[in-house]
């Protein structure tokens, strides 16, 4: 049995979206839970002992600023527990946003390791299984402990930081830009190659502890526009 446990926590999106047999467009989110999402990926159990818990079930673009704060304080709860690290399924659509807001706000030095998919479970070639296999891999390294929140997608490590969402279809969708990644993954032998030197997790600044309500920022939009005729 192995010696590291890390607990998987679904919040729905494309990774565990069902459709057409075989087509990647015109799915529902959230039709596969946890057991479902874990039991159909060869070989996980080998890599940890997996505790899973479904957190949500729904579009990353619905989730509101009290699920963030609720998954957060969830994420600190589990990181207090046997648990050696952590994995987030998560929608796409705002993976770098969550990301980067549990990078700033959990403070541990557990791995917390954000996944999704670009294809739905029942797509032909779907890419969620790969990607929360080498998600459950890196949460389960030891070198992955200090490293803050990580991005695992098609074979790459990102920190949460610098990652951003690059392509709306491909499945290697995500991207470091200017600042690349932090390593890469093949199968589960992981190759980190630098570590982020800004403050995050357990030296963040922030502190959600006594906050109860994320505060509300309008948002002004100015276009510019031809008087009429």
């Amino acid at each position: 049995m192995p010696s590291r446990t890390v607990a998987i926590i679904t919040t729905g999106g494309t990774i565990s979206a069902a459709g057409a047999p075989g087509a990647t467009t015109n799915y529902k989110d959230g039709v596969f839970e946890v057991d479902a999402l874990a039991g159909s990926v060869p070989g996980l159990s080998d890599l940890a002992q997996i505790k899973g818990e479904n957190f949500c079930s729904q579009s990353s673009t619905d989730l509101t600023a009290d699920q963030w704060l609720g998954l957060a304080a969830r994420v600190v709860e589990l990181t207090a527990t046997d648990v050696d690290g952590i994995v987030i399924t998560h929608g796409t659509d705002t993976l770098d946003e969550i990301a980067y807001f549990l990078h700033l706000t959990c403070h541990t030095d557990k791995p917390i390791v954000i996944t999704g998919a670009m294809r739905p479970a029942t797509a032909t070639s779907a890419d969620g299984p790969l990607n929360l296999y080498q998600a459950v891999a890196v949460a389960a390294h030891p070198e992955s402990a200090g490293r803050g929140a990580l991005v695992v997608f098609q074979d790459t490590i990102y920190s949460a930081r610098d990652v951003q969402k690059l392509s709306t279809f491909k499945v290697d969708a995500f991207g470091g830009r200017e600042y690349g990644c932090l390593g890469y993954i093949r199968d589960h032998d992981l190759h980190y190659l630098y570590r982020s030197e800004k403050r995050h997790t357990s030296s963040s600044e922030f502190d959600l502890n006594t906050v109860t309500q994320l505060p509300s920022v309008p948002v002004l939009f100015f276009g510019q526009h031809s008087p009429s005729t």
